[in-house]
């Protein structure tokens, strides 16, 4: 199954299409956070927004899917 598309950019990389969008996560507490997902869903990527800002806290990210199973 893809993607739903609304309300979503595009981004093209390496001849790959992903899409983007922000918007508060409701399975952890309402945090506002980046998503970028693969057209086949086999890449999910979560960046909580405004981490950089946070002292004495390393911002990361989440890398959710197939592509990386087993790593």
């Amino acid at each position: 199954m893809g993607v739903r598309k609304k309300y979503k950019r595009k981004i093209v990389r390496s001849n790959r299409l992903f899409y983007w969008y922000v918007e508060p996560d409701f399975d952890d507490e309402g945090i506002i956070k980046l998503h970028i997902v693969s057209e086949d869903k086999k890449l999910i990527v979560t960046y909580e927004v405004g981490q950089h800002s946070i002292k004495n806290k390393i911002p990361f990210i989440v890398i959710i899917g197939e592509e990386f199973e087993g790593i």
